[in-house]
């Protein structure tokens, strides 16, 4: 008899492969420490790179609003502080169906917060 022919064919073959190996784990193999000089030999985590990158986009970001901010000449503080101040303004005011209790403010926190739990959900898995 074939045991190849007893497994099943389809959708479900992770299903019956995790039972499979839930049932009965594989026995260890000695290897005589060959997994330990494999593990050394590999490369540096991704984590690191992953850093590496979130840093450098921060760094660009800083540096392309500093030149921004240089390009723009000297009425550039005085268009973020009005900028500011009228998104200050928008942040008060009442989403319309919801009467007083959304605001333009309120409803950014909500999709900020969300969203950041969405990325975390999202990089634990």
């Amino acid at each position: 008899m074939n045991p190849l022919a007893t497994q099943p064919s389809g959708p479900r073959d992770d299903a019956w492969l995790d039972q499979m190996i839930r049932a009965q784990p594989p026995p260890y193999l000695a290897d005589d420490g060959f997994t330990a000089r494999v593990m050394v030999a590999l490369p540096l985590s991704r984590r690191r790179s992953e850093r590496t990158r979130a840093a450098l986009v921060i760094g660009a970001a800083a540096i392309g609003c500093s030149l921004a901010g240089v390009l723009a000449g000297p009425a550039f503080p005085d268009r973020c502080v009005a900028l500011a101040s009228q998104f200050a303004a928008t942040a008060t005011l009442p989403i319309p169906g919801t009467g007083a209790t959304l605001t333009v403010g309120s409803a950014f926190a909500i999709l900020a917060i969300a969203s950041a739990g969405w990325w975390a959900l999202a990089r634990s898995k």
